[in-house]
């Protein structure tokens, strides 16, 4: 908020003292599903999209992520929310 303040409506964040102290460590780095290729390099890599690049990503999570089970108490602890909110709502 300091920095929104200080800076206001209109002016320039690249050269506040935040923004330069912080750039490097929160500056986008690409990824599997971006890049800084070329164009020529991309499209001898096959010019695959982002859209199907972030979608085969989407596909491995679901593929591969697995949840871990809710400890016991707290399981218990939903499930008596929720059929107190049943029990309200239906009657």
């Amino acid at each position: 908020m300091a920095v929104i303040s200080r800076v206001g409506p209109g002016g320039n964040y690249l050269s506040d003292d935040h923004t330069v102290d912080h750039f490097r460590k929160e500056f986008f780095l690409p990824g599997p599903r971006w890049t800084r290729e070329t164009f020529e390099v991309w499209k001898a890599g096959g010019g695959e999209s982002m859209s199907e690049r972030a979608h085969a990503h989407v596909e491995t999570i679901l593929a591969t992520h697995r949840v871990s089970p809710l400890d016991p108490a707290l399981d218990r602890e939903v499930n008596r929310i929720v059929d107190a909110a049943r029990k309200d709502l239906i009657g």
